[in-house]
């Protein structure tokens, strides 16, 4: 049903209904990105490494005082290190094409999830008591839809700052937990992003898919680092 609805084009809400919901769209950055030399490109890297070694430093610093705080540290900075400089490229490459219709965009991701996994509508409470045929014209989604994407803008945005990357992915990671958001919750969201790029870009080579794979594979790590640090926490007391 879901799908049929995609194909038809019923996404659309009235406009008058709904707040304007402001959105930029910076594409200058991801093109500065692609024309600058493989000189400038490796000296970035070079900066970049100073950064994650100076992270690395203070988390050691950390150790003595508090046991957990550096285990997630280390945990997170291994997750962020695999995601590799011609990934992050990528990623910021093909979201900008995503972004120019952000949260329409958004809208067909929840609609592709949903028609795969309908059950996964439960997961957020404002869902819940919205028939199937009325969820696509939803306020609730579509502001649901402009969240996910402003959330993934956020990480997208933030590839080349190794510390705003960990707070945003950490945040994200721990907001989850409360709703139940497991696993394979987050890898079966990769899907529909990448079928809403191919759709957006005309399709996409292995490369592409393999970097956004490892973005919400690395999501995904997170969400359960977390949930094993909540899970001792609750042992301790």
């Amino acid at each position: 049903m879901y799908r049929q609805m995609l194909k038809n084009g019923n996404l659309g809400i009235e406009t008058e209904k709904i707040p304007e919901i402001q959105l930029s769209v910076e594409t200058e950055e991801t093109k500065s990105l692609m024309e600058k030399t493989e000189e400038q490109l490796l000296e970035e890297r070079e900066k970049r490494r100073q950064v994650r070694d100076m992270i690395s430093g203070f988390l050691n610093q950390m150790a003595q005082k508090d046991d957990q705080t550096i285990g997630i540290g280390q945990q997170t900075l291994k997750q962020l290190c695999r995601i590799d400089e011609d990934q992050k490229v990528i990623l910021k490459r093909t979201f900008a094409l995503m972004e120019k219709d952000m949260v329409n965009n958004g809208l067909k991701i929840l609609v592709l999830l949903f028609a795969e996994y309908p059950q996964y509508k439960k997961i957020w409470p404002q869902f819940r008591a919205i028939p199937d045929s009325s969820l696509m014209n939803a306020i609730e989604l579509r502001k649901h839809a402009s969240v996910y994407m402003c959330g993934l803008r956020q990480i997208i945005y933030s590839l080349e700052n190794e510390k705003d990357l960990a707070d945003h992915l950490n945040r994200i990671a721990r907001a989850h937990i409360k709703w139940s958001v497991y696993r394979h919750h987050v890898e079966h969201m990769c899907a529909p992003v990448l079928e809403t790029l191919g759709a957006v870009s005309g399709g996409i080579d292995e490369k592409t898919k393999e970097a956004w794979t490892r973005l919400y594979d690395v999501i995904a790590n997170l969400i359960e680092i977390y949930r094993e640090v909540n899970k001792n926490k609750v042992t301790r007391r």
